[in-house]
Formats: structure tokens, sequence, C-alpha cells
């Protein structure tokens, strides 16, 4: 007599789930990655929204004095409190003084990123109250 039941065996039912799960956790590693990668590219994209409204609390002030601090007048803390939610508070800086001010943070990549009251932005950090 012949056995005419059909279906999968028990090991072919563990490998396919082992594949599937292999598959899974590599895809969830990338993901962590690009979120991170797409974390750091919001914050330097804030930093340098940031330089044009210094240049506007500059020009409505005729100093830079409070800028990362001034909750009233300009968006410019708000972009500070963006960055610092993007990559944690403790990566971020903001100095300012009547005559200039420099924002600089760690990113997740590691790197340093920072802007400046010279029109800076880009990779560096802050050194005599600019960007180097």
């Amino acid at each position: 007599m012949k056995n005419t039941t059909q279906g999968f065996t028990f090991v072919e039912l563990m490998t396919v789930i082992a594949i599937i799960g292999i598959l899974a956790s590599a895809t969830v590693y990338g993901l962590t990655g690009a979120r991170e990668n797409a974390k750091d590219k919001s914050a330097m994209a804030s930093m340098q929204s940031f330089l044009l409204e210094a240049s506007l609390y500059r020009t409505k002030n005729s100093s830079y004095a409070a800028l990362c601090n001034d909750t009233t007048d300009t968006k410019a803390h708000e972009l500070v409190e963006k960055v610092e939610e993007e990559l944690g508070a403790a990566n971020v800086t903001c100095h300012d003084n009547a005559n200039g001010f420099v924002f600089y943070a760690t990113l997740h990549s590691g790197d340093d990123y920072c802007v400046d009251s010279t029109n800076f932005a880009g990779y560096g950090t802050e050194s005599g109250g600019s960007c180097s």
C-alpha cells in the first residue's frame, strides 16, 4: 500500500523558518543604520536653517546675543531643540555673544558638524568661537 499523504516534513518547515528569521534580522540591522543616517541628515539641515534664522535675528536685534536661547523672537531656539532631539542634548552645543555664534554637534556617525556666524556650515568643531 502506498502512502498518499502530502505535505512538508518537519525539517523542511524548520529550514524555511530559520531562513526567514535570518533575513528578518538582517533587514532590521540594516534599517537601524539608515535611521541614524536620516537623523544625522535632518540635524545637519536644521543647523543650516539656523544660519538663516541667525541672520534674521541679527538684522532685527543688531546683535547675536541670546540667539541660542531666545524663545520669544525667532525659530532659532526651536531649531536648536530639534537638533537636540535628533542627536541627544549632550551632543549639541550653541554659544553666542553680541558679535557671533557657533552651533556644533556630534552626529550619530561620530563626525562633528558645525555652523557659525561667518556662514560656515560643514564638518568641523568649535575652536575659539568659530568652526574649524
